[in-house]
């Protein structure tokens, strides 16, 4: 069997649970903030210690006391066929004629590989869309799917699986040690295929936190 081949069946086989938000951990012994990241792009720095994160562009969807969640936006994995992405979801709909033939599938980050997010612009949104920018947005549900499949889904999407999470202060933690460095989030960045010169696009307007 071909490597390709092994990737999206790999891919498929865990990707059962859709677009569920993971639950916060329980706050305790909660650092200070000196100010949310949600809506800006979490970028590695190039001495970054996790190789699971080096040379990564996140989005971050969510940033409060409890602790932080984010999607990596530039680390592409394979292209699914549409087709076997609705069949794994259950998803009986017929494609329209503006639906995609295959589906691009991103590492979104290591916890829980099993969950899949899609990362989208704000042309599309329904009810239990998170709104992470004004024109970046997060759907919760596999009803994005079903509009992709009938060619009426945002203009631009990642799918992702997986994500990136943090518990109470450990982000914090993490920029003390010099991890990582922010900066506004765009969409014109994130939804991109050049993937592999995002990381250092997005370094041009970075700052620390």
């Amino acid at each position: 069997m071909r490597g390709n081949e092994v990737t999206r069946r790999a891919l498929l086989a865990g990707a059962g649970c859709w677009l569920a938000l993971p639950r916060p951990a329980a706050a305790q012994g909660v650092r200070s903030i000196a100010r949310s990241i949600a809506g800006d792009f979490l970028i590695a720095k190039p001495r970054m210690p996790d190789p699971r994160f080096r040379e990564s562009v996140l989005v971050m969807c969510r940033h409060a006391p409890d602790g932080a969640f984010g999607l990596i936006c530039n680390k592409p994995m394979a292209e699914v066929p549409l087709a076997d992405l609705m069949r794994q979801f259950l998803i009986e709909d017929a494609p329209g004629a503006a639906a995609p033939s295959h589906v691009a599938v991103h590492y979104g980050g290591p916890v829980e590989p099993q969950r899949g997010f899609l990362l989208h612009s704000t042309d599309w949104v329904e009810d239990g869309t998170w709104r992470v920018t004004k024109q970046i947005a997060m759907s919760a549900n596999r009803s994005a799917i079903v509009a992709l499949a009938r060619g009426e889904g945002p203009r631009h999407y990642l799918f992702c699986i997986g994500y990136a999470g943090w518990g109470p202060g450990q982000i914090e933690g993490e920029f003390g040690r010099g991890d990582w460095e922010t900066a506004p989030a765009e969409a014109a960045l994130t939804f991109d295929r050049k993937h592999e010169s995002k990381w250092e696009r997005a370094r041009k307007g970075a700052v620390d936190l």
